[in-house]
C-alpha cells in the first residue's frame, strides 16, 4: 500500500508489519522493546531494508533472536553487508604497482578495470548477515592468525559457529581451523591472480573499453521518466509498451509450424549430458533413465534440445491438458510438447478471433497432442499440419465453451 502521510504511516505500523521493510516504530519492535525492558530499539539501515521475518543465513536466527541490549541498555539491531576483502586488496595491489613504478601509465580506466576483475575473484556475493557472524569472521581470523585479505563465506562462517539466541555465538577453534584448512590452497591461488591482474592493470595493457553512454544508464534514465509522466499507472507492463506496438510483423498464424527440421541430428555425448546435468539437472534427475514424455513418448535422452545459444537443455513439466472429466489431470511433458501446444492454441485464438481466451494446455487433450506431433530425437517437433487443420474447429468450440 501507499502512504499519503507519515501519520498514516506510524498508525499502520503500530498494528501491521511494513510488508517488505522493518521498522522501530513497529508493533513488533515495540513488544521487542517491552520483553527486554529496553529503553528503545537501536537499529541500523539494513536492519530496516529487511523485512521483520528475516533470518541470518549464517547462524539462521530470526530477528527476535538476534537482538540483544547494549550498554545503553537499547536492544541493538544490527545488520552488515559481508563482502569478500580480495576485492579489497586487488585494489590495494594495483596501486601499491603503480607506484612502484618509476613511470606511471595508469588512469581511472585501468582502475574501472580493476573494479571490475576485482568481483571475479571475489569467492562469495556480499551478502547481508547479523552484526554477530560480521564479528565472528574477524575474530575467527584473528585467532588463527590468517592473512587480513581473506575473509570467511557465509556458509563457512556457519560452519564454525554455536548460536545461542540474543547472544553473542560462540566460535569453535577447531572447526574454524579445518574450514580455513579446506580454504588454504585456492586462496592462494586467488592471491596469485590478483597480483596478475593489478600488474596488468597498473601497466595499463588491459582489455577494458568504457562505453560513453551505457544500457544500464538508458534504463535508469527511461524509468524516470516512465514514472515521471505517470505511465506506470495506465495498466500496461512493461510501462514503455504504451509507447508502442509490440505486434506490427505477427506473420502468418500458423507461421511456427515452419521452423526448420532436420533428418539427421547428432545427439549430445556423454560429456554434454554431463555438463547439462552439472549445471542445470534439477529436472534431470528428478526422474530416471526409463522416463518417457507423456506427449511425444520420447526418452529423457531423445528429449534434450538444443537452445538457440547451442547449449544443451531437458526440461518437463506437469500440465493441465483438456479432459471430459471432471478430474485435473496433469501430464509430464517435455518443453517441445509444451511448446507446441501452447503455439497451438494461440494459433487457433488468432484463426478464430478468440484471443482473450485465457491458456493454453488446457484446450487440447494429451491423445491430440501426440497425433499432432512428429515427433524427432534432440529437436523440436515436426507438426502433422493435416491433423493441425482438421484439429482448429475442434479446439475453437472448446475455446467458445
Amino acid at each position: 500500500m501507499k502512504f499519503s502521510s507519515l501519520d498514516e504511516l506510524y498508525e499502520h505500523l503500530e498494528k501491521s508489519d511494513i510488508q517488505g521493510l522493518d521498522s522501530e516504530y513497529s508493533f513488533r519492535s515495540k513488544d521487542l522493546v517491552q520483553k527486554f525492558e529496553a529503553n528503545g530499539m537501536d537499529l541500523n539501515r539494513w536492519w530496516v531494508l529487511t523485512p521483520s521475518n528475516w533470518t541470518c543465513p549464517c547462524c539462521q536466527r530470526s530477528k527476535p533472536e538476534i537482538v540483544r541490549l547494549n550498554q545503553h541498555n537499547y536492544l541493538t539491531g544490527h545488520l552488515h553487508c559481508h563482502h569478500d576483502h580480495m576485492t579489497d586488496h586487488v585494489k590495494k595491489r594495483f596501486t601499491e604497482i603503480s607506484e612502484s613504478m618509476s613511470v606511471v601509465v595508469a588512469d581511472l580506466v585501468s582502475e574501472r578495470f580493476v573494479e571490475r576483475t576485482a568481483f571475479a575473484l571475489s569467492a562469495y556475493d556480499p551478502t547481508v548477515i547479523c552484526s554477530d557472524c560480521n564479528s565472528a569472521d574477524s575474530d575467527a581470523k584473528k585467532l588463527l592468525r590468517l592473512p587480513k585479505e581473506f575473509s570467511f563465506s557465509p556458509s563457512e562462517i556457519a560452519s564454525f559457529i554455536v548460536v545461542t539466541a540474543n547472544e553473542k555465538p560462540e566460535i569453535n577453534i577447531s572447526k574454524a581451523k579445518d574450514t580455513w584448512e579446506l580454504c588454504r590452497t585456492m586462496f592462494v591461488e586467488r592471491q596469485r591472480l590478483v597480483t596478475e591482474i593489478a600488474t596488468i592493470a597498473a601497466k595499463n595493457k588491459h582489455w577494458y573499453q568504457p562505453s560513453q553512454v551505457t544500457a544500464k544508464y538508458i534504463e535508469r534514465s527511461s524509468d524516470y521518466w516512465l514514472l515521471s509522466h505517470g505511465l506506470d499507472q495506465l495498466g500496461i507492463v512493461p510501462y514503455e509498451q504504451t509507447l508502442y506496438s509490440t505486434n506490427k510483423f505477427k506473420g502468418c498464424a500458423d507461421s511456427w509450424r515452419k521452423h526448420k527440421v532436420h533428418k539427421f541430428t547428432k545427439p549430445p555425448t556423454v560429456g554434454q549430458i554431463n555438463h547439462l546435468v552439472a549445471l542445470r539437472g534439477g529436472c534431470w534427475e528428478e526422474v530416471n533413465d526409463s522416463w518417457q514424455c507423456e506427449g511425444c513418448k520420447r526418452t529423457r535422452v531423445h528429449c534434450v534440445t538444443r537452445t538457440n545459444k547451442g547449449d544443451w537443455r531437458f526440461s518437463f513439466s506437469p500440465k493441465r491438458m483438456y479432459s471430459t472429466s471432471s478430474e485435473d489431470k496433469r501430464f509430464d511433458i517435455c518443453s517441445s510438447c509444451s511448446i507446441v501446444a501452447t503455439n497451438f492454441a494461440k494459433e487457433v485464438k488468432m484463426k478464430t478471433r478468440q484471443e482473450n481466451v485465457i491458456g493454453s494446455n488446457s484446450f487440447i487433450t494429451i491423445e491430440e497432442l501426440n497425433k499432432l506431433i512428429i515427433p524427432l530425437p534432440n529437436q523440436k517437433h515436426k507438426i502433422n499440419n493435416e491433423y493441425a487443420d482438421y484439429l482448429i474447429p475442434v479446439l475453437a468450440e472448446r475455446m467458445k465453451s
